[in-house]
């Protein structure tokens, strides 16, 4: 993969994610997500980020995820044995439009771009089709690991890992979930940005 540079763009083409599709976080997101909600509980200190033990319960970080994140079905891509997998994602929540909550309407900006999610850092209308697709594929590649790890050898996840599947899956089952599929969401995108472009 090519060296990553943040996006900075805040043309009407990029702030079609933000107010379709927010993107998605990958494990190393979510503390810095934290703090930048301004969730900053002492235990989460940024030595965490490295893997070393996390001490706050679940208990504690379920309400905030339940106020900043969704779990998303996410895409269905193919695994190395070529058997089909959904990587299912956590996502920014959205506000009843189907934007960021924090996309501001009026200047077009994000409140927390400098933390925000991977896939909100890092994607642009300025990058090329094998930027685009080699940026998308390592993270899917990622993702894939966290998942296909707790399901044949869950004690090896990192401390990262293991939160955001532990937040995903409880967003999940109490239906705190993103209400659109990844693919309704792809074809309403692409309808949006038919109209951009022929603006």
């Amino acid at each position: 993969m090519r060296e990553l540079r943040e996006n900075e763009c805040s043309c009407k083409k990029c702030q079609l994610f933000c107010k379709v599709m927010p993107s998605y976080l990958l494990p190393e997101d979510l503390i810095k997500y934290m703090h930048a909600t301004g969730f900053e509980p002492e235990s989460l200190t940024d030595e965490h980020e490295e893997g070393d033990r996390v001490t706050m319960t679940m208990q504690e970080i379920i309400p905030w995820a339940k106020e900043n994140l969704l779990a998303s079905d996410g895409a269905v891509v193919q695994r190395h044995d070529g058997n089909l997998m959904r990587i299912a994602t956590l996502v920014p929540n959205n506000r009843k439009n189907g934007s960021c909550i924090h996309f501001n309407q009026k200047s077009g900006q994000c409140a927390i771009h400098a933390k925000a999610p991977f896939g909100c850092r890092y994607f642009s209308c300025s990058m090329d089709q094998e930027s685009a697709d080699d940026l998308s594929m390592a993270s899917v590649t990622r993702l894939g690991h966290v998942w296909e790890t707790l399901m044949e050898k869950p004690e090896s996840l990192s401390t990262s890992e293991a939160m955001y599947a532990a937040i995903w899956l409880e967003l999940d089952k109490k239906g705190h979930k993103r209400k659109r599929t990844t693919i309704a969401l792809r074809k309403l995108f692409a309808k949006r940005m038919k109209e951009i472009e022929n603006d």
